[in-house]
């Protein structure tokens, strides 16, 4: 009897989710390896091929993008296993801090260019958008400052935490505004706006409480 299109699926489904539990039990590095580059290509591989379906609604298009999480845990899995069990902690902390600070960037060159390809004429909510994708602009731009400036001009801990908590007095305001248009806008680049916004008032929050 042959088999059906949606029974491969599933089956592929649950072997795909059977080996990603796997992966997160274990600590034997021979097996994390393996499993974390092989779940992170097929994560990659389903990403492009619902993108790129025609026949995938844009809603689902959308929802794909859970998949770049699935395939940041198995690159974080990834380096903890490379570098070993003693830097363990450590290495997570540097890697979730690494991420969660430079996703906002490639969040919003993603969101610019796909507000740039939508064609004239552009709606006021489409225009919404674009001043939210403004806003986690300068924001974003004031936090990457402020880190580098810290960086650079080798400054004591109270006037790093001064200028830190000049940066959230700015930049976080900014953040929320971007959210808040995002949501009110309508357009491709509706949910990244709101993403990029998100992830910059969160860093903006830990600068402040852990400056």
């Amino acid at each position: 009897r042959t088999i059906e299109q949606w029974q491969k699926y599933r089956a592929f489904m649950a072997a795909g989710l059977l080996t990603f539990i796997i992966m997160l039990w274990t600590t034997a590095p021979a097996l994390i390896v393996p499993l974390s580059l092989v779940m992170g290509s097929v994560t990659v591989w389903v990403f492009f091929w619902i993108r790129r379906n025609p026949n995938v609604s844009t809603k689902q298009k959308r929802v794909a993008w859970i998949y770049s999480l699935l395939f940041l845990v198995c690159l974080l899995k990834l380096l903890v296993a490379v570098d070993g069990t003693n830097h363990a902690p450590e290495m997570a902390g540097k890697m979730l801090a690494y991420m969660l600070a430079f996703s906002p960037c490639a969040l919003l060159t993603i969101g610019w260019v796909r507000w740039w390809r939508v064609p004239p004429p552009r709606r006021s909510r489409s225009y919404a958008v674009a001043y939210g994708l403004a806003a986690a602009s300068i924001s974003a731009l004031c936090l990457y400052g402020v880190v580098s400036y810290i960086q650079l001009a080798h400054m004591s801990d109270l006037n790093e935490h001064r200028l830190a908590t000049a940066g959230v007095y700015v930049g976080c305001p900014l953040s929320v505004l971007s959210v808040v248009t995002a949501i009110v806008g309508n357009g491709r680049s509706r949910v990244i706006a709101a993403l990029a916004g998100a992830s910059l008032a969160a860093v903006w929050s830990i600068a402040y409480f852990y400056a």
